[in-house]
Protein backbone atom coordinates (compact mmCIF):
# COMPACT_ATOMS: atom_id res chain seq x y z
CA UNK A 1 0.00 0.00 0.00
CA UNK A 2 2.83 2.38 0.90
CA UNK A 3 4.68 1.75 -2.37
CA UNK A 4 1.51 2.27 -4.39
CA UNK A 5 0.90 5.56 -2.61
CA UNK A 6 4.45 6.80 -3.27
CA UNK A 7 4.25 5.78 -6.93
CA UNK A 8 0.87 7.45 -7.34
CA UNK A 9 1.68 10.80 -5.74
CA UNK A 10 5.46 10.93 -6.06
CA UNK A 11 7.99 11.88 -3.38
CA UNK A 12 6.95 15.55 -3.32
CA UNK A 13 3.51 14.76 -1.88
CA UNK A 14 4.86 12.44 0.79
CA UNK A 15 6.01 15.00 3.43
CA UNK A 16 2.74 16.90 3.07
CA UNK A 17 0.78 13.68 3.64
CA UNK A 18 2.90 12.79 6.68
CA UNK A 19 2.43 16.26 8.16
CA UNK A 20 -1.34 16.29 7.71
CA UNK A 21 -1.60 12.78 9.18
CA UNK A 22 0.54 13.84 12.14
CA UNK A 23 -1.59 16.92 12.86
CA UNK A 24 -4.74 14.83 12.46
CA UNK A 25 -3.47 12.31 15.03
CA UNK A 26 -2.52 15.17 17.36
CA UNK A 27 -5.99 16.71 17.07
CA UNK A 28 -7.64 13.34 17.70
CA UNK A 29 -5.55 12.62 20.79
CA UNK A 30 -6.19 16.12 22.14
CA UNK A 31 -9.93 15.68 21.62
CA UNK A 32 -9.76 12.28 23.34
CA UNK A 33 -7.90 13.70 26.34
CA UNK A 34 -10.35 16.61 26.54
CA UNK A 35 -13.31 14.24 26.45
CA UNK A 36 -11.78 12.08 29.19
CA UNK A 37 -11.13 15.11 31.42
CA UNK A 38 -14.64 16.44 30.85
CA UNK A 39 -16.18 13.04 31.55
CA UNK A 40 -14.05 12.58 34.66
CA UNK A 41 -14.98 16.01 36.01
CA UNK A 42 -18.65 15.42 35.23
CA UNK A 43 -18.70 12.03 36.97
CA UNK A 44 -16.64 13.39 39.85
CA UNK A 45 -19.08 16.24 40.53
CA UNK A 46 -22.10 13.97 40.39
Amino acid sequence: MEDAFVELYGPSMRPLFDFSWLSLKTLLSLALVGACITLGAYLGHK
